[in-house]
């Protein structure tokens, strides 16, 4: 975070994001600040940051999975949010889904079109990649369809049906 020079930058990036040892309670403690800074770097960066972040999200330790839960979503619902990030979330497990759909609904809100749609594309991979979840993931779903509004609730009812992934859930 701190290295003027953006080579040494990006290969430190690379080798947090390209390493499953990072993914630990220390990254989990220091995710936060590290997700506020990465709104305004590089883009690049911003991809590496976002794949470790995907890797938390993936680990078999709960408690890391639901802190690097809470630290997306503090950046999540700000329309600087890296685009990668949303992506990434769509890798974590099926508690995932309520972060996508509510960062989705506030890009809406908020009339930022490609907001949406990247969190829209981690939803896509989120219902492909979480068959065991599809029952966690529906009841997300359909309570949230009490307050989603037009363009988010227009995808999520068709993904849900099975009629856009083919992997949805009833």
């Amino acid at each position: 975070m701190h290295e003027p020079d953006f080579n040494t930058r990006f290969r430190l990036a690379w080798k947090f994001a390209d390493s499953w040892q990072f993914a630990n309670r220390t990254t989990a403690r220091l995710l936060p600040s590290l997700l506020r800074w990465m709104r305004n770097e590089d883009p690049r960066l911003q991809r590496m940051v976002s794949q470790a972040v995907s890797k938390m999200l993936c680990h078999e330790d709960a408690d890391l999975r639901n802190a690097t839960i809470q630290a997306a979503e503090r950046v999540a619902f700000d329309l600087r949010c890296p685009r990668p990030l949303l992506f990434e979330v769509g890798m974590g497990k099926g508690t995932c889904l309520k972060l996508l759909l509510d960062a989705a609904e506030f890009g809406v809100r908020q009339g930022d079109f490609r907001f949406r749609v990247h969190g829209a594309a981690g939803r896509r991979l989120h219902l492909q990649r979480n068959f065991d979840q599809h029952a966690i993931m529906g009841e997300i779903i359909l309570y949230r369809m009490l307050y989603l509004t037009g363009p988010t609730l227009g995808v999520r009812v068709p993904a849900a049906q099975r009629q856009v992934t083919g992997t949805g859930c009833y």
